[in-house]
């Protein structure tokens, strides 16, 4: 069933969204993972709202979460925007926060709507304008309505973390005849199934998924040759990201960008450097390896989360991710057992299953970022200088 938009009163909103969520999955999910699926907007504890027509005498920053995610993914910078004097919302995406069939049928153009809608809340809750925190997916719908809103529009800055401009692996475009043909073979309906055991992120991925996430990144046209946007951004992006195209975020930065703008680059194969200029851009490689030896490389699931405070993917954390042992059950099951500490963490890579072999650990998922308070640090101090 259709969820509500993001359209008039957001408290309002999100009462109407935690209904009609509550009986599209059957009144089973427990209320604080239901709470965690939806949409928040919060302000800081001393933010006058009242002082300029009841509007926030600032910038808001609106939190876009990526594909087979909820809002729950987007928490953690939320809490750091909120405690640097900022209001902070964000948006449930058409077809997320249910269960993975509803993105059988979702349009791209759903997703670009819902954005919209939320940016017109948000706009009209602050003075001065908004910032987009966009992850993966949400990096890319960010973009777009960037690209969409000329001189005059609200949008001040993008923050893009692990921005999904391009997919990693070309085969995507197959999942659009695949999508089509889902009617007749209905294994075609679906790229990959697993157990989704996970209460805030798919694990199970929809061809129609992958499908309108090609579209719109085929909208946005050639990361390092299309038009440019006229707002500062702040990127972060990890080179073994096995999810997203690394080196395209890193070459739409370099070209398709307003000088000024600034790239974290995670590459665990290279040495930490500090800042430097490339094409009037600032580019600050870090290595994960320098900092924690239990870390591989930041995979695409990681850059947004922080590793100490967050209950379900923090280190130690209620979540694992193990599949891509699906088809060894019992490594799977002594990764879900094992103690974190004698684990290593990365991303799914050839590379890096090499070294976890080399180095006599079990390879899991990395799903936090060991450099999230720096990370978001950096953020703040970006925002803050768009004031």
């Amino acid at each position: 069933m259709p969820l509500p938009g993001p359209h008039g009163d957001f408290t309002d909103y999100v009462d109407r969204l935690r209904t009609a969520l509550d009986r599209a999955t059957g009144g089973a999910l427990p209320a604080d993972i239901l709470e965690n699926r939806l949409p928040f907007q919060w302000a800081p504890e001393e933010a006058d709202l009242s002082a300029v027509g009841g509007r926030f005498d600032g910038l808001g920053v609106l939190l876009v979460h990526g594909l087979m995610d909820c809002p729950f993914i987007m928490r953690d910078l939320a809490s750091r925007f909120r405690d640097a004097g900022l209001v902070v919302q964000s948006v449930l995406l058409p077809g997320h926060g249910i269960t993975p069939g509803a993105l059988l049928t979702v349009r791209y153009t759903d997703w670009v709507g819902a954005v919209q809608a939320s940016i017109d809340t948000l706009a009209a809750r602050v003075t001065k304008g908004i910032v987009i925190c966009g992850y993966s997916l949400g990096s890319a719908l960010a973009v777009e309505r960037i690209l969409a809103q000329g001189d005059n529009g609200p949008i001040r800055g993008l923050i893009a973390v692990a921005p999904g401009l391009r997919a990693a692996n070309n085969t995507i475009a197959l999942s659009c005849p695949a999508a089509k043909l889902a009617w007749a073979v209905p294994k075609l309906a679906w790229i990959f199934r697993h157990d989704d055991l996970d209460y805030y992120k798919y694990e199970s991925m929809a061809s129609n998924a992958a499908c309108q996430f090609y579209r719109l990144s085929k909208r946005l046209g050639d990361p390092a040759d299309g038009p440019a946007l006229q707002v500062p951004v702040f990127m972060a992006v990890s080179a073994d990201d096995g999810t997203i195209d690394a080196s395209a975020a890193k070459e739409f930065l370099l070209n398709r960008t307003s000088i000024g703008s600034r790239l974290l680059w995670y590459a665990s194969g290279q040495p930490p450097a500090p800042p430097e200029q490339v094409n009037g851009r600032s580019v600050e490689t870090r290595s994960p390896r320098h900092q924690d030896d239990h870390v591989a490389g930041i995979s695409h699931v990681a850059l947004p989360v922080d590793g100490r405070n967050n209950p379900h993917y923090g280190h130690g954390g209620a979540y694992r991710y193990t599949l891509h042992y699906k088809l060894a059950a019992d490594r799977r099951r002594a990764l879900l057992e094992a103690d974190p500490d004698g684990l290593l963490y990365g991303e799914t890579s050839v590379n890096h299953m090499a070294l976890a072999k080399s180095l006599g650990r079990p390879l899991c998922r990395l799903t936090y970022n060991p450099d999230f308070d720096d990370m978001a640090t950096a953020m703040t101090n970006f925002v803050a200088g768009l004031k």
